[in-house]
């Protein structure tokens, strides 16, 4: 997971059906998620990596 612009936040996942490596945003201050897939380490890792 990296912070691609201030508040902005993209990492990688494999989704579950296609089994293909998709990307994921989250824009924490907008309340906004586009293509949601959790990251590895999960919902403790997207918390602790946006706190940060």
């Amino acid at each position: 997971m990296r912070e691609i612009l201030p508040d902005s936040f993209h990492w990688t996942a494999t989704h579950p059906k296609i089994r293909i490596e998709v990307s994921a945003y989250f824009l924490p201050g907008r309340g906004v998620s586009i293509d949601p897939l959790l990251p590895t380490g999960g919902l403790e890792a997207l918390r602790r990596f946006c706190s940060a």
